[in-house]
């Protein structure tokens, strides 16, 4: 692991770990409640080191929890029902960290919305300090303050959601409806007039009439002059509906990873 030279942890905020499977969050993890150790540099909760003993909630990435039980038993605790026990457990515990590992992996999207909004208490109204990892994109836009894009043991981006998206999206989505399918064409063409670095992602044999477009980013850009010539195109061709959006944050996390991934080659072919 390589991170930065120095990060904090802020009380009240929820604090999100994003990386593809081997990028390290999981070892920060285990650095920090003590599972493993660093051959380097150190790691604190509150003024205390790692490496003491530290009362923290942990929720681990794989549920430590109901072995004693039998088969029969085990069988009775479905995998979802343990993966709550594990994350209320972490939020029970009397400190002012929570770490979270893949909180709502496996659970169904009521009782994850349920632990999203007991999370999001939590954040609002105490001065705890939440740190997780989750694969999904949206828990992390609804959860964390900050989120870290690690990729191979580093931290190659930082910052809120929407500032990831900002300065690292590299492209606008235009969706439109067109009034009807005898004007299809006419909207794809005046569109392509307009912003001729558009790419149609519909395809243009079909007779939907919800229509596509990437617009790769520049930047000279302006997101209120964009909505702007957008929205007075769409009116002069009477499109019945459209929007105008950035890169998701999934699509910068992808576009970010891959950018990485090309430096490493690129850096182990120049040695």
């Amino acid at each position: 692991m390589k991170m930065m030279k120095k990060q904090r942890l802020k009380s009240d905020e929820c604090f999100g770990l994003l990386g593809a499977n081997g990028a390290g969050k999981t070892t920060t993890f285990d650095i920090l409640t003590g599972q493993s150790f660093a051959t380097s540099g150190t790691a604190r909760i509150g003024k205390q080191d790692v490496t003491k003993q530290i009362c923290i909630g942990y929720c681990p990435q794989f549920d430590a929890l109901l072995s004693d039980l039998t088969g029969r038993e085990s069988l009775e605790v479905f995998i979802w029902q343990r993966r709550k026990i594990s994350v209320g457990l972490a939020m029970l515990a009397p400190t002012r960290v929570i770490i979270l590992d893949e909180p709502t992996a496996g659970i169904d999207p009521k009782a994850r919305r349920e632990i999203w909004k007991a999370l999001s208490v939590i954040r609002d109204s105490s001065e705890t300090a939440i740190l997780l990892t989750s694969h999904s994109m949206d828990e992390c836009e609804a959860l964390c303050s900050r989120i870290a894009i690690l990729h191979r043991g580093r931290m190659v981006a930082i910052g809120t959601s929407q500032q990831l998206k900002s300065r690292f999206g590299n492209s606008y989505t235009i969706s439109m409806v067109a009034p009807g399918v005898d004007t299809r064409d006419a909207v794809i063409d005046a569109v392509k007039v307009a912003f001729p670095r558009a790419v149609l992602k519909t395809p243009k044999g079909s007779l939907t009439l919800s229509l596509k477009w990437e617009i790769p980013k520049s930047k000279s850009d302006r997101w209120s002059s964009l909505f702007r010539d957008i929205q007075t195109l769409a009116t002069s061709l009477g499109v019945v509906d459209f929007c105008v959006t950035q890169s998701s944050l999934e699509e910068t996390f992808l576009r970010l990873s891959r950018d990485s991934e090309i430096d490493d080659t690129e850096s182990s072919s120049s040695r």
